[in-house]
């Protein structure tokens, strides 16, 4: 924890369970870890910046962008040149009010027409929470009106399975 902010530091004590804030630990360590590799440099010479909906950013270098999501058994981390989103989590049965306060139209015929309502429900809720990390907004009001199963040529999103996880990650094509 020595190694950390303080900012972080008081992040990952102010989590209720403790297996929230070993996760968020071990988050704060992987991207410590993976930048100092990719920097060639200090822990000390990074310097972290938090935009103003809470996505973090190096301060001295906006080369390298970078995202990370957790549940539950993983670990979810993205790293590009991009900017970029991600999202992990775990498979479980969903309540159906979200879908209609969440998602948009075409969103929530996907999931109704799907055979694993579910699956389905977490592949939408992945995309969609890596689109807002992408553009650095969370999720915002404009929720419903952005469809992440045909995001726009600027944005790809690919979603991915693993064990009882869906994942996805969304990067923004500047021109």
């Amino acid at each position: 924890m020595t190694h950390l902010s303080d900012e972080r530091q008081n992040k990952i004590l102010n989590y209720r369970q403790d297996k929230d804030r070993i996760r968020s630990l071990y988050s704060s360590i992987l991207i410590r870890l993976t930048l100092m590799r990719i920097y060639k440099c200090k822990n000390t010479d990074l310097k972290f910046k938090i935009g103003k909906y809470g996505k973090p950013f190096l301060s001295n270098d906006n080369k390298i962008k970078f995202n990370l999501s957790h549940s539950e058994d993983y670990i979810f981390l993205g790293i590009s040149e991009k900017l970029i989103g991600v999202d992990i989590e775990k498979i479980r049965h969903y309540d159906n009010a979200i879908i209609y306060n969440c998602f948009h139209p075409l969103e929530i015929d996907y999931i109704q027409k799907a055979r694993n309502k579910d699956l389905a429900f977490c592949i939408v809720w992945t995309r969609k929470e890596a689109y807002f990390k992408c553009i650095g907004t969370g999720l915002s009001k404009e929720i419903k009106h952005i469809n992440t199963l045909n995001p726009g040529k600027s944005f790809t999103i690919k979603t991915n399975l693993i064990d009882s996880y869906a994942y996805s990650i969304c990067l923004y094509e500047s021109n």
